[in-house]
């Protein structure tokens, strides 16, 4: 999770824990999902899917842009002109 002005990011697996495979969610293997969040009323400004689960502590902010760490060891960079 981070906030950037009124904006707060979230990055997470979806909270779901099929019978046949509990670690499904928790290992990356269903997606990973990015809500832009207004840090004001909590109303969801957008939704994304991940290419894969976001890592620990992974985010960060700078001029207009958020880059997300991933577990499969990429970056992405969302946002700029």
């Amino acid at each position: 999770m981070l906030k950037s002005g009124e904006l707060l990011f979230v990055a997470g697996v979806p909270c779901q824990f099929p019978d046949q495979d509990l670690y499904n969610a928790m290992e990356g293997r269903m997606g990973a999902l990015l809500a832009v969040v207004s840090a004001k009323d909590g109303t969801v400004a957008k939704s994304l899917t991940l290419p894969a689960a976001p890592a620990w502590d992974g985010m960060a902010a700078a001029d207009k842009r958020l880059y997300v760490t991933l577990k499969d060891r990429t970056v992405v960079c969302l946002g700029g002109e």
